[in-house]
């Protein structure tokens, strides 16, 4: 398992825009740990419409802010997976095994299938899956 290669949860992505939240400031040494090329990122493309979403229901953001957030998100050169029979059938039953959700657990098996370690503040999923090692809470995650 590589501590270079990381799969951040949504909920990460969404606290280098919301900075007041919980757990940002490990969220923001990501990315800059990111930005200085310490770690890769891969990602599923289920992410990109995640984080849409969640910027789109934020009241105090116009449809521009949220469009602006999304084109900057894409422009990193972030490694963005489209799913394969391979990853589904990880994620289906690794989302079976610890009774969770597909598009949540497709994070997970893909960090799994990559070799690296993944990192959400969703704290749920890391109770449920606590068994696997590659899956990491974002409170107090810090870059090796």
């Amino acid at each position: 398992m590589s501590e270079r290669i990381l799969v951040l949860d949504t909920s990460v992505f969404i606290k280098w825009y919301r900075q007041h939240e919980e757990h940002a400031a490990e969220a923001l040494a990501l990315r800059d740990a990111y930005l200085a090329g310490d770690i890769l990122l891969v990602e599923p493309d289920v992410a990109v419409y995640e984080f849409a979403n969640v910027m789109r229901y934020m009241g105090e953001l116009a449809t521009e802010q949220v469009q602006l957030a999304v084109d900057a998100l894409l422009a990193l050169p972030i490694r963005w997976l489209k799913p394969d029979a391979d990853l589904m059938a990880r994620t289906v039953a690794m989302a079976r095994t610890h009774d969770t959700t597909v598009y949540d657990t497709v994070f997970a098996a893909l960090a799994q299938a990559v070799g690296g370690l993944y990192v959400t503040a969703d704290m749920r999923f890391v109770r449920r899956t606590s068994g696997l090692d590659f899956v990491r809470p974002l409170a107090g995650f810090q870059v090796a």
